[in-house]
């Protein structure tokens, strides 16, 4: 039974997920519902009244268009009378005459069709040459009337039909009190046709129409003609048609008017608009039929548009409850990831503090007896214990900066040819120690398909199958057979595998195995010792290589190991792996480099005589700075007496790459030449490139190994 806490926890967590998320979605829908309903009430009451206010805005832009109109004629009535009261008309003899100015005005407007001046004594000067009859007296006529009634104001005549042509116009005139010697009035007539065409062309919705009346209720214009003035009879008056009173009162109101009332067609809605400078009426009847139609149609659209709104809000809210449950979901796995990541690095800081602590137990405590002791037999052997007790301890820290280095993604393949069978052999041999000291059986199978040389990273490969060999050496009982097996796959491809007779490993612990920070124990009765990290980084080495790792076990039954690697064979033919050089005796005998003088710039004295002692064999000369400013100033008093420099990186006063720099600026021919080697704990590929950008030769990294430090000598320190 499972009674961590922990998923307690989580498990919480997710109920109280899927109930939040439930109720989200039970508010979103009664929301939506109640929205609508509320929604739909108001808007069907705003755009009725919105359509009711946009017929009133419709018609008052309707009256203001033809009262400005007009407005602009009784400018030109205004003009014409000015014009005339200065410049003056001729009636000739018989009180009749034609009048230049007044043409010249019709021939400006195509709306007017007549501009004349009438007498009171009935004289009548026209701009068309027009001769009325010879009882004709201009006084009596509606023109003269109308405007004289209104005592000097710019007043209209109802429409009439003009006696010339038929057209029906209108009469707009000025009374002048005094021209001329007389009383007289300065009119014009103005086709009405502009404003039929504009109230003809006025549509609101079905069923709607436009009626337009003079003062007392002349009809003017209507969609029935037969209430309109023609050749055929004279206009009727609002009075005389269905619901004329109440239609008269709305004119007499003088004012914007809005009113329902019933019609032959039913319940409509009346609307009216003063015209200003004629003092006509504008009328609009509309049936509430027709505006509940435009009303319905409105809101038709609008709650289509609400509709896919709150579909769409709906539809987001269901998404955001998904993310929101995903999210939550998400993080109580990553929770619980990050929980088993914490055990995993606790566990395995546990383990590291085990692994460094017991060789450093070792260091120091022999180094203790050693020192105590005065037989030179026990000396030696501390000190072979100490020496291997220090080399597991740097096994350790290559492990854990080599897996630093694969996840900051700095680790590098050097990749050159190499011969595969010489390199299994090595580590045959450096294995063969611990192979013995259990009694293990070993066998190496190397397929002759294998070319004699690949390119590939020896290296890290070599790291690798000693990685999988030193596991099998943990898990394999005394008594038991390990084998290492290689052979071509498939083109250039390259499997190896690592079997052993050992106790196998578990389906559940084979799903971890490779995990880093993960570390799997073989049960209470077979320990295993190690840092766990040594799988973890062969699967990645594997993969940065382009190829694969895997394995096959049974509790109980043994293990195999199995990983594939592509690899090259282009250039290994043209560039073998041969000497690099001079050996300088690493296969038998120490070098003689006596001629030699070596420049040593290192801070840490203990470091210094670890150097002078390993290469006291050599007969090397070594002279030490202690800083890098003091290796400058040694070279360059005299540059030809030193033929290598050693240099640290991290000194004081100067560090290592700026004093590289400063010799390499002197202007001595042997500051360009001199082989300068760095010589730091800093062994990542990016340190690497960083001293070699600086100016120097090569790299050896802390702790020194003499192998690699004699290959440095061997391969510049040449005749």
């Amino acid at each position: 039974m499972n009674n961590d806490p922990n998923n307690e926890t989580n498990g919480k967590k997710s109920r109280f997920s899927t109930k939040l998320a439930l109720g989200i979605i039970a508010i979103s829908l009664v929301g939506l519902v109640a929205t609508f309903l509320v929604v739909h009430t108001i808007v069907r009451s705003t755009i009725y009244d919105s359509a009711v206010s946009i017929a009133q805005r419709d018609i008052l832009i309707q009256a203001r268009e033809i009262d400005a109109w007009f407005l602009k004629h009784s400018k030109l009535v205004e003009h014409m009378a000015t014009t005339w009261m200065t410049v003056g008309v001729e009636p000739g003899e018989t009180g009749f005459g034609p009048d230049p100015i007044g043409a010249n005005f019709l021939k400006q407007f195509d709306s007017l069709t007549g501009i004349f001046v009438g007498f009171e004594n009935g004289w009548h000067v026209n701009s068309h040459g027009w001769i009325p009859d010879p009882d004709f007296h201009a006084a009596t006529r509606p023109w003269y009337m109308v405007p004289e009634a209104a005592g000097g104001a710019i007043a209209i005549t109802l429409p009439y039909v003009r006696l010339l042509d038929g057209d029906i116009v209108a009469s707009m005139g000025k009374w002048v009190p005094y021209f001329m010697g007389m009383e007289a009035v300065i009119a014009m007539d103005i086709r009405l046709g502009y404003v039929f065409d504009l109230t003809a062309a006025f549509e609101f919705s079905d069923g709607g129409y436009l009626i337009l009346v003079g003062p007392c209720g002349e009809i003017i214009v209507h969609p029935n003609s037969r209430y309109m003035l023609s050749l055929e009879h004279q206009a009727s008056n609002l009075r005389d048609i269905h619901n004329g009173d109440f239609l008269m009162d709305s004119v007499n109101a003088r004012a914007m008017f809005a009113e329902f009332f019933d019609t032959m067609f039913g319940r409509s809605y009346l609307i009216t608009a003063h015209l200003e400078t004629v003092g006509w009426t504008l009328i609009s009847v509309v049936p509430v039929a027709a505006t509940q139609s435009v009303v319905n149609r409105r809101i038709a659209i609008i709650m289509f548009a609400l509709t896919a709104v709150l579909l769409a809000l709906f539809a987001f809210t269901m998404f955001f409850v998904s993310f929101l449950t995903k999210d939550m979901e998400e993080k109580r796995v990553a929770l619980g990831r990050e929980q088993e990541a914490s055990r995993a690095k606790s566990s395995f800081l546990s383990h590291m503090s085990h692994e460094i602590r017991t060789p450093m137990n070792a260091v120091i405590g022999l180094a203790g007896i050693a020192k105590n002791v005065t037989d030179p037999v026990k000396k030696d052997d501390c000190l072979i214990k100490i020496e291997k007790a220090s080399n597991h301890l740097m096994g350790v820290i290559n492990q854990i900066l080599d897996m630093s280095k694969i996840e900051a993604d700095k680790y590098e393949l050097n990749l050159r040819p190499f011969n595969f069978e010489s390199m299994t052999g090595e580590i045959a041999s450096v294995l063969s120690v611990q192979i013995e000291g259990k009694q293990l059986g070993f066998a190496t199978v190397l397929d002759e398909n294998i070319p004699p040389f690949i390119v590939l990273d020896e290296v890290r490969l070599a790291q690798v199958i000693i990685n999988l060999i030193g596991n099998a050496i943990k898990c394999t009982p005394a008594g038991g057979n390990i084998t290492l097996s290689a052979k071509c796959t498939l083109e250039n491809t390259l499997y190896v595998e690592v079997a052993d007779t050992g106790i196998g490993i578990s389906q559940d612990q084979q799903s971890r195995l490779f995990n880093a920070f993960e570390r799997v124990e073989t049960g209470d009765d077979y320990k295993m010792h190690g840092t766990g990290l040594g799988l973890a980084i062969s699967k990645l080495i594997v993969e940065k290589m382009g190829g694969k790792i895997w394995l096959d076990s049974q509790l109980g039954e043994g293990s195999k190991f199995m990983f594939t690697i592509p690899f090259d064979t282009t250039i290994a033919e043209e560039n073998r792996d041969t000497d690099e050089g001079p050996q300088g005796g690493l296969n038998g005998d120490p070098p003689n480099y006596e001629k030699y003088t070596l420049l040593l710039a290192e801070d840490i004295e203990i470091n210094q005589e670890i150097l002078i002692a390993m290469l006291e064999p050599t007969r090397i000369k070594i002279e030490c700075a202690e800083n890098g400013a003091k290796a400058v100033q040694m070279f360059g008093k005299t540059p030809n007496r030193y033929d290598i420099v050693f240099m640290d990186l991290q000194m004081p006063q100067m560090d290592g790459l700026t004093a590289t720099r400063r010799i390499r600026e002197l202007d001595i021919e042997k500051a360009k030449s001199v082989p300068i080697i760095a010589m730091t704990a800093n062994v990542f590929q990016d340190d690497v490139d960083t001293c070699l950008a600086a100016g120097m030769n090569g790299h050896l990294g802390k702790p020194l190994d003499l192998v690699l430090v004699l290959k440095m000598l061997a391969r510049h320190l040449v005749d």
